[in-house]
């Protein structure tokens, strides 16, 4: 997945969902970073939604991401 699907997987879900706030926290481990992070919302349809979960990135020497792994904690709507 690249650049502009990321965008467009962004996009889509601003359009599915309202309200919705993103908390994060960045810590610095061997070779590079990891954020957890969650998001919770309403969809359109009114429904409550809160996702949880992890990045973890890899940078190389010039500080830019070279491996990204996303995990996904908890999910639901």
């Amino acid at each position: 997945m690249g650049r502009d699907e990321i965008g467009a997987l962004w996009r889509e879900f601003a359009r599915r969902h309202r309200r919705w706030q993103r908390v994060w926290r960045v810590n610095h481990v061997a070779n590079g970073l990891e954020a957890d992070w969650a998001v919770s919302g309403e969809q359109q349809n009114g429904e409550l939604f809160a996702v949880r979960g992890t990045h973890r990135a890899e940078l190389d020497a010039m500080g830019k991401i070279r491996y990204l792994e996303v995990g996904l904690a908890k999910a639901n709507g």
